[in-house]
């Protein structure tokens, strides 16, 4: 039978085009799905088999093309009895198929020759939808061509081999365990809520039951379900040279794909939802395997219903409705923040839309966390507050403002902007007209507040479904559901209190203040050879002035400043550690100067670049502040720096504030407990006192910080905070940007000039904080297992080798690094090749400036009955690289790696920048241009990697460690 050749979308397009005129600002509505608007600067089309694809040209020179394909199905798809069986075949896609029989992420000679790493391919599975990612090199066609046959082998090539599920098993484990850390009755509580809620949703309680003993009969069956074209698509995004001709490969691919002869029907598990009977569900929350602190809290979850958004999303209106929802739920939270944002404990209250996330169904959700009596006070003060805008609206001010982030998000293009978009296209049916960003832009900006708070004020009423999660005894177990609604009603029929006005300040300083503050004079004056122009002002300040224009990339268009002083903890007794680590983070909570932290944050709110605010530090060996600002609003951030320095609040209410929210984020971590406490504990035996850094500020994280409470002391933190910042002359300001010296000159004379003096203690570290003397290796340490279950073992093996700064060449320094790109590279094949129960496996290699040495480090979390094998292997990789037994391919993807790291256009980036400047001014890094750097890193050859090794593996230098709940 001859093939049908496929029509063009575009066609159809243009023919309803004639037929019928543009609605709205940039589009029309549309119903069905080939009637959706699509950009006509997409080509797209679907085959005979009904596999649709896009082809979004950019002109521009990019240096990837973004290849996707995506699969309408995801965990709504699974049957009663299935659990999480989307994302194993996920995950088995790496593995065994028709044209990679040993899995595409092994063939690293293969993503090696077409100049791609196994950091270039990705996936992900959604309530919907599994997407699978590769990102190949522009007018490379070996690449495209094994991007496009491994989406081929994804449709209808994946082998499946029960070995190869068996492997997965561990993997998928693993990754569980990573996401989740200590937090697994925490999830297991919400997933068996939501499983309630509903339909299509599933309980994980058997997570780890489940996945042990699913039949692969399980798995294969929802392939053949689901994976079928006419529910895939493939999208190109980025500087194709021939259109004609990938449409062509496109056709040809995967045309032949067979459609199956009965396919089964996607369940519409919106609608089931939406059709449902307003519901009450409450459920037990096990208690927490923290040993140290018990959650007694209670979640109270309310849905509001918002089949409106949903059903409306194929066209103009529905987006629009979408953005507004996601403005609403954005000034709701700033609304929620100021009645739980006081020195009042125990309550938090936060909003989300679910398309916000790509999440379905349509819905508002508003959660309570409350302490363990304060539920129905908690409940009521959340919805006072919706009732407070039903009646009387949003604000103008706060309405300009939320406009105005609202419009920045908007600026977004460039080829992750077009794979998202199609993405939200194909997989949500969401609308994509011509210009359409330009469309939204207009009527957004358009937008009135009175429009605005009329969807609003018509949305918000009784929350049709309502959730309730709580430890086992707990009376809000026992509440009915009328009884809890009636509560609802109470607070909505409670007559509005007088809207406390609180008067957000005008300025951080007065006149009369900024008045006082003359311009210090320069003493010292000159420009070095990096284009950097150093300053020493009257007070001993030293500023470091970077003036350039920055690449593309986080905080481009602000000035980025960074002051630090030598000297920190380390300067007082061993006593005060957690007292002065602690200290910044307890003056933030109680602000500065005339304001508490509630009027400081209102006043920031009103920024346009400085929300964010300062943040002041404390490591062992350092102070410090940070902050980001525009030009325009660099004096705001200047004088809020001199605020920080000269008026510091000190409050016993902001203390137990801090105390209350700490105690509180350590049940509720944002990160992985057990990586963060290993690491924590690994530092601790190996003498390293220095914080965490994220995102360049030090942090104390973990158990640690949680331990920290008791040992932190409010007059002593106080005290020692005001001594490390009462020394202006220790400070170096690092300020980087595009920016006109002498404009801003007179503003860094007058705010960081007039820094006093307070220097009363001696700075040098006191008896008792010298460096730790490791002993000879090879050692083996089994630390001390954390406060709560683990169900894993926790493992590291480092090499430490002492080197002097002034012995310290940047050169050996890459090299080490390259070193570990390399061994990182070998390792992950113990996953893929080897198929050991690994997900996240890594291996670092630094200078660490802080202790003066060298550290390798090999790091993952594994299965206890596989660890002394796992041990052996990572030392077998050692023993390879010296020998001389390293693959060419495993070399020349480590160096990619590395090379990536160190681009000249990322490494001309603000973040990067300061990085640099931090580098040479603190510890005394020789300027090098990046460009000099990936010369030589280009120079490497694997001689160069097995020299290395073999000064660093060295069984003397070697230490391990092992964390878990087990015996080893």
């Amino acid at each position: 039978m001859k093939k049908l050749k496929p029509v063009p979308m575009n066609m159809f397009r243009i023919i309803f085009y004639v037929l019928f005129p543009f609605v709205g600002v940039f589009g029309m509505e549309a119903q069905s799905v080939d009637s959706i608007p699509l950009d006509g600067s997409i080509r797209s089309g679907r085959l005979a088999n009904g596999l649709t694809y896009y082809l979004k040209p950019i002109t521009k020179p990019h240096s990837k093309l973004y290849l996707s394909f995506y699969v309408k199905a995801g965990y709504y798809q699974q049957d009663p009895g299935q659990l999480n069986i989307p994302h194993a075949v996920e995950h088995l896609a790496f593995r065994s198929s028709k044209t990679f029989p040993e899995g595409i992420f092994t063939s690293v000679e293969l993503l090696d020759s077409i100049g791609m790493r196994t950091f270039d391919l990705g996936a992900y599975t959604g309530h919907s939808s599994t997407s699978y990612n590769f990102a190949a090199p522009s007018n490379n066609v070996g690449a495209l061509e094994v991007g496009l046959s491994w989406f081929r082998d994804i449709a209808d090539g994946l082998k499946l081999l029960d070995k190869d599920i068996d492997m997965e098993r561990g993997a998928l484990k693993q990754e569980f365990l990573l996401r989740q850390g200590n937090k697994i009755h925490e999830f297991y509580a919400e997933t068996k809520l939501f499983a309630q809620l509903f339909p299509c949703r599933k309980d994980y309680s058997n997570f780890f039951e489940y996945h042990s003993s699913f039949s692969p009969s399980v798995l294969r069956s929802f392939y053949r379900d689901w994976y079928r074209p006419d529910l895939m698509a493939v999208s190109v995004v980025g500087n194709i040279a021939d259109l004609d001709d990938m449409e062509r490969r496109i056709i040809k691919g995967f045309s032949d794909i067979p459609s199956p002869k009965d396919p089964r029907d996607r369940e519409n598990c919106d609608s089931l939802y939406l059709e449902r009977l307003p519901q009450l569900a409450t459920i037990i929350r096990t208690r927490d395997t923290l040993k140290s602190v018990s959650n007694d809290g209670v979640d109270i979850k309310l849905f509001f219903r918002d089949p409106m958004t949903g059903n409306q999303i194929h066209g103009t209106r529905g987006i629009q409705r979408r953005i507004m929802m996601e403005l609403f739920s954005n000034l709701l939270n700033k609304r929620f923040v100021k009645v739980t944002g006081s020195y009042e404990n125990g309550l938090k209250i936060y909003s989300g839309h679910s398309l916000r996330w790509n999440r379905s169904p349509s819905a508002l959700m508003v959660n309570i966390t409350s302490d363990g009596k304060r539920e129905k006070i908690g409940l009521q003060r959340a919805i006072s507050v919706l009732h407070q805008i039903r009646e009387e609206g949003f604000l103008q001010g706060e309405w300009n403002r939320a406009k105005e982030e609202m419009l920045r998000s908007l600026n977004r293009t460039g080829e992750k902007y077009w794979v998202d978009q199609i993405k939200k296209h194909f997989v949500n049916g969401e609308a994509l007209p011509n210009n359409k960003r330009e469309g939204l832009k207009k009527w957004y900006t358009d937008l009135s507040l009175d429009e605005f708070n009329a969807l609003v004020k018509s949305f918000i009423s009784m929350p049709e479904d309502i959730g309730i999660i709580a430890p086992n005894g707990h009376r809000a177990l026992s509440y009915e559901g009328e009884a809890v609604r009636n509560w609802i009603r109470e607070a909505y029929s409670l007559p509005l209190g007088q809207r406390k006005k609180i008067e957000a300040p005008t300025a951080l300083m007065d006149q009369k203040e900024i008045a006082q503050l003359k311009e210090a004079e320069i003493i010292e004056d000159r420009t070095m050879i990096s284009g950097m122009r150093e300053i020493v002002l009257g007070n001993g300040v030293k500023v470091v002035l970077m003036s350039y224009r920055p690449s593309a990339g986080i905080n481009d268009n602000k000035i980025s400043l960074h002051g630090f002083s030598p000297y920190g903890a380390s300067s007082f007794p061993k006593g005060d550690y957690f007292s002065a680590t602690n200290a910044p983070d307890i003056i933030l909570n109680a602000g500065a100067g005339t304001m508490d932290k509630t009027r400081l944050r209102h006043f920031l709110e009103r920024t346009d670049s400085f929300s964010n605010g300062l943040f002041p530090y404390i490591d062992y060996q350092e102070t410090g502040i940070r902050g980001d600002a525009s030009l325009e609003e660099l004096e705001i951030m200047l004088q809020l720096l001199h605020l920080y320095f000269t008026v510091p609040n000190k409050s016993e209410n902001a203390f137990e504030k801090w105390k209350k929210d700490t105690e509180s984020n350590y049940l509720h971590t944002s990160y992985n407990l057990v990586n963060v406490d290993f690491n924590n504990s690994i530092r601790e035996f190996t003498g390293d006192s220095s914080l965490t850094r994220i995102l360049g500020r030090p942090y104390l994280t973990g158990t640690a910080l949680f331990n920290s409470i008791k040992g932190t002391d409010l007059d002593a933190a106080y005290s020692i905070y005001l001594k490390l910042f009462g020394n202006p002359s220790d400070f170096t300001f690092m300020i980087s940007g595009e920016f006109d010296v002498p404009k801003i000159l007179p503003l860094l004379k007058k705010y960081l000039g007039n820094l006093p003096d307070r220097r009363d203690f001696i700075k040098d570290p006191v008896k008792g904080h010298g460096p730790k003397t490791l002993p000879t290796g090879p050692s083996y340490t089994v630390l001390p297992p954390p406060p709560y279950e683990t169900k894993n073992a926790s493992y590291a093996l480092k090499y430490i080798k002492n080197v002097p700064p002034d012995s310290l060449d940047w050169t050996e320094k890459i090299k080490v690094e390259a070193l570990a790109a390399v061994a990182e590279m070998m390792l992950w094949q113990l996953r893929f090749d080897k198929g050991y129960s690994l997900y996240l496996v890594g291996v670092d290699g630094r200078y660490n400036n802080w202790t003066s040495r060298f550290e390798i480090t090999f790091q993952f979390d594994c299965e206890p009955e596989e660890l002394a094998q796992l041990e052996k292997e990572c030392k077998d990789i050692v023993s390879d690289i010296k020998s001389g037994n390293l693959k060419e391919e495993f070399f020349q993807q480590g160096i990619k790696r590395l090379r990536t790291l160190y681009n000249v256009d990322r490494s001309s980036g603000n973040r990067q920048m300061q990085n640099r400047m931090y580098g040479h001014y603190r510890f005394g890094i020789p300027w090098t241009t990046p460009k000099v750097k990936v010369d030589f890193i280009n120079s490497l050859d694997r001689e160069d990697i097995i020299g290395t090794a073999n000064r660093y593996f060295d069984e003397r230098l070697q230490f391990e460690f092992v964390m878990g709940d087990g015996s080893f």
